[in-house]
C-alpha cells in the first residue's frame, strides 16, 4: 500500500503495527487532495486482487479503511 501511495506523490510517513500512514502535498502542494484521493482507489482496487488470493488460499479476506486526518 505505501508504494501504490508512493506512486501517487504520497510520503509514506509512518507504519504502525499493519496500519500505514501517508502525506501528500508534503513536498508538492499541485492537487494533493486528487492525489490522496486517487492513491485511495487504487488500494481499494488492490484489495479486490489481494482478498481474491487469501479467499482462495485461506476462505478469508482483509477490511480496510482509510481515513483522512483533520
Amino acid at each position: 500500500m505505501g508504494r501504490i501511495s508512493e506512486r501517487h506523490g504520497g510520503v509514506s510517513n509512518n507504519y504502525m503495527g499493519d496500519g500505514c500512514m501517508a502525506l501528500f502535498g508534503w513536498d508538492d502542494r499541485d492537487r494533493a487532495a486528487e492525489r490522496a484521493v486517487r492513491a485511495a482507489v487504487d488500494i481499494q482496487n488492490a484489495m479486490v486482487s489481494i482478498n481474491n488470493y487469501l479467499d482462495r488460499l485461506y476462505h478469508r479476506q482483509l477490511q480496510i479503511g482509510i481515513h483522512p486526518l483533520r
